[in-house]
């Protein structure tokens, strides 16, 4: 904008012969400035806040709460979650490394692993929750035979096509927080699976925080 002026008024002279003077010149600029200023302003977009639930389930008998992780793109990845019934009640956690891969393969991972835990511990009505929009459209989406992870979404789809009511949910990240909490784990640790009874120290703070209803602020 300084440059701006400037090469107005030079153009005023030599073509002119009128001098403009350096306060002329600094009042011009301001006033260009303070226009642009509230212009911008006017066309900024407003965005809506919104308040992310926890998803707690109220007809099904157990919520499963499942993430990936992956550190680098592709790097050392791993995936956790967490089973509870639906009062909120702790059943279950697990994480476990996947091996260098993607964040797409993780969440599917993660997927398999939490339908597998709830199938094995006899859960026949499950809603399983995460926060991946590419994962769900794959195992809901039709069959792509020649797909990189073709045989772990046909694992996936061969668990919920089992004598049992599950579902599958999306959710905003906000909303599946003791999840990522978990699958930070998974990389750096050196098992396939790892089963939680109990709840980690770290944990707990979030889960009583989510069970008493508190709504997690997305803008």
């Amino acid at each position: 904008m300084v440059l701006w002026e400037i090469w107005l008024a030079r153009n005023s002279f030599l073509f002119k012969n009128n001098k403009i003077p350096t306060h002329v010149i600094a009042s011009r600029t301001w006033g260009l400035y303070g226009l642009i200023l509230r212009t911008f302003r006017q066309l900024a977009v407003h965005q809506e806040e919104r308040w992310v639930p926890c998803l707690l389930p109220s007809l099904a008998q157990v919520v499963i709460h499942v993430d990936g992780s992956v550190l680098g793109s592709p790097g050392p990845a791993g995936y956790g979650g967490l089973c509870r019934d639906n009062s909120g009640r702790w059943q279950c956690g697990f994480y476990g490394n996947a091996g260098i891969t993607d964040n797409l393969h993780a969440e599917l991972r993660a997927i398999q692993k939490g339908l597998m835990i709830a199938w094995q511990r006899n859960f026949r009505n499950v809603i399983c929750v995460f926060d991946s929009l590419n994962a769900i459209n794959l195992v809901l989406g039709s069959r792509e035979p020649f797909h990189r992870y073709a045989m772990l979404v046909l694992e996936i789809k061969d668990l919920l096509g089992r004598e049992r009511r599950t579902s599958l949910m999306h959710s905003l990240r906000e909303g599946n927080q003791y999840a990522d909490f978990l699958s930070k784990w998974g990389p750096n640790c050196g098992n396939e699976l790892v089963i939680i009874d109990d709840i980690p120290v770290g944990l707990q703070p979030l889960l009583q925080v989510d069970s008493s209803g508190v709504l997690f602020r997305r803008v």
